[in-house]
């Protein structure tokens, strides 16, 4: 008992900063997000290479990597990034190289793309362009004006039947062509 020598095993070394097994930083771990909360309305441009997520309310134009649009956010202005994900509201044209319009997205404006998914369920008012992503610059074209109601529709002619029983009724020539001004009415 006393004089017996307990057969230790050594505890397992701990790691050293050398040999620790820790994943790489990714680039997409290391980029920040820049946030519109719910209940914030910003007034004005937003620019720059980094990631937005709005979940409040933005009325001007966004330039980003990749925008997120939560399903409380609005956004009135266009749109230019390498991926944007609805769940909210869009009112503008949108110039995206991936597109996911969730099932509450609804975007009033057209939308330019290379890749496209819309869940079942959001809406759209507008036109889908695939390709068109790499065109010209939001910046450069016009805004949408989204508050023109579409052009009046002519009204429905009734059919009705002829009253000649039959035949087209032909409207009655109130002078003729070979007689002379003023002759008819004497």
């Amino acid at each position: 008992m006393f004089g017996s020598k307990k057969s230790e095993t050594p505890a397992p070394p701990s790691p050293t900063p050398e040999k620790a097994s820790v994943a790489p930083e990714t680039a997409a771990a290391r980029r920040k997000v820049s946030e519109i909360t719910a209940g914030l309305t910003v007034v004005g441009r937003i620019e720059g290479d980094g990631d937005v997520r709005l979940d409040g309310r933005l009325e001007g134009d966004v330039r980003c990597r990749a925008l997120t649009i939560g399903s409380t956010g609005e956004l009135i202005g266009r749109i230019e990034a390498e991926e944007l994900t609805v769940q909210g509201r869009i009112e503008g044209d949108v110039r995206a190289k991936r597109v996911r319009l969730e099932a509450t997205a609804k975007v009033i404006g057209d939308v330019a793309h290379d890749v496209l998914e819309v869940a079942a369920g959001a809406t759209i008012e507008g036109r889908y362009s695939r390709g068109a992503a790499k065109a010209d610059k939001l910046s450069k074209s016009a805004p949408v004006d989204v508050s023109k109601d579409p052009p009046p529709r002519a009204p429905a002619r009734p059919l009705a039947k002829p009253a000649n029983g039959g035949g087209l009724a032909r409207p009655a020539l109130a002078a003729s062509a070979t007689e002379p001004r003023g002759a008819s009415d004497a």
